[in-house]
């Protein structure tokens, strides 16, 4: 008898056009390679969560805003939504998402299911004939149990 990996569990929901508003946030801004996420992810949400409670704007869901970039790699943009004003402090950053149309689907479950969610995102788009600007992020409603938790993809629309 072999023993099998579980197989994650993950459904991707359907597309659709969303109308998004500008939101508030504060982020640590990295060019990196494919390989660098684990650690600039973690990294930078410990450097967000830190000025976030120094400035008592913190509590806000985490997001990734990233862009690729010519020649490869990403601009790749960890942070959390803020509850109030915030003040760049070091690395992390005061921005805010962007407003206006974007390609949105929900993924539920785990993680891995982000290689599959993202492609389905993108050819939906291109089925409907939508320009996109070249602008994505994620934000993520984690919970401690993977097959509950929810990831909120967004490409904005030129």
């Amino acid at each position: 008898m072999t023993a099998s990996a579980a197989k994650p569990s993950f459904t991707i929901g359907p597309a659709s056009v969303v109308t998004v508003a500008a939101q508030p946030v504060a982020l640590v801004s990295r060019d990196i390679g494919f390989a660098e996420i684990p650690a600039t992810q973690q990294s930078a949400s410990a450097l967000v969560n830190a000025a976030t409670k120094a400035q008592d704007v913190g509590g806000g869901a985490p997001f990734t805003r990233f862009a690729m970039l010519p020649g490869g790699g990403m601009r790749y943009e960890p942070g959390s939504f803020v509850s109030g004003p915030f003040k760049s402090d070091g690395d992390v950053k005061a921005d805010a998402l962007p407003a206006g149309r974007a390609a949105h689907l929900t993924l539920k479950g785990d993680f891995s299911g982000l290689a599959e969610a993202w492609p389905a995102l993108m050819e939906w788009a291109a089925s409907e004939k939508l320009g996109l600007a070249g602008v994505n992020w994620e934000v993520y409603a984690p919970n401690a149990d993977l097959s509950r938790q929810e990831t909120r993809l967004y490409t904005l629309l030129a």
